[in-house]
């Protein structure tokens, strides 16, 4: 029975999170959980209503803005789009903000000051969210094979087997390895580029990844293949 009453008692902390309404009397722990609670439930929601702000007025659906947001921010997107700006998404942002207080207002949810206070924290917030520069995961996720990949293709180019590469190329880089071998870096990198730029033009087909963003990321392998040509592996 007395878990139950905790189980009800965490529930009511949540629902009063939701709420954005306090009820009753707490110790002092108690206090500090709604607390906690009710920044963690609010955090989600403000980003997400955000977001789907800023689509409605970059003129976009949000899983598009969200493909598009991969290592960039809010604020350079909105730039570049023709009529819009960054202060023009932030404006927008606060006003819908605003438009779903004034109905918890209306519906009596929330007071007056209640609304005002919120609004002025939403400032604050907006700022952080269009500045942010969001994570690539897809290119967080390929950077992990460059090492694998530039190998593999080293053994192409030489008529080895993967195994015999590293075996072979232990207490010097791949680049010089592969000079030594009579071959061509720039070749080796120029298929291992290749690799990854067919993997990212499938996920644009699949419209996963904008082609904006492919490019940049193919840029940015490209530059991590010339590091691992040119690091000196272990002997």
């Amino acid at each position: 029975m007395r878990n139950r009453l905790v189980a009800v008692g965490a529930a009511t902390v949540v629902l009063a999170g939701l709420g954005g309404v306090a009820t009753g009397d707490a110790s002092s722990q108690g206090v500090k959980g709604r607390k906690a609670a009710q920044a963690l439930v609010a955090a989600k929601p403000f980003q997400a209503q955000s977001l789907r702000a800023a689509a409605t007025y970059l003129g976009v659906k949000p899983g598009q803005l969200r493909r598009q947001l991969a290592g960039t921010s809010l604020a350079a997107i909105a730039n570049a789009t023709p009529g819009k700006s960054a202060a023009g998404l932030k404006q927008a942002i606060l006003d819908a903000l605003a438009a779903r207080l004034d109905k918890a207002v209306s519906a009596g949810r929330i007071t007056a000051d209640q609304r005002a206070s919120r609004v002025a924290v939403a400032e604050a917030r907006a700022d952080k969210l269009i500045a942010r520069v969001w994570p690539q995961p897809v290119l967080k996720r390929l950077s992990k094979l460059v090492g694998r990949i530039t190998v593999a293709e080293t053994a192409k180019a030489l008529k080895l087997t993967q195994r015999q590469v590293r075996e072979q190329a232990r207490g010097t880089s791949l680049s010089a390895f592969i000079t030594s071998k009579g071959s061509s870096p720039a070749t080796v990198k120029a298929a291992a580029v290749a690799r990854f730029d067919a993997r990212l033009d499938k996920l644009v087909a699949k419209n996963r990844l904008s082609q904006a963003n492919a490019d940049a990321s193919l840029a940015k392998l490209g530059e991590r293949v010339d590091q691992a040509l040119a690091r000196t592996r272990a002997a």
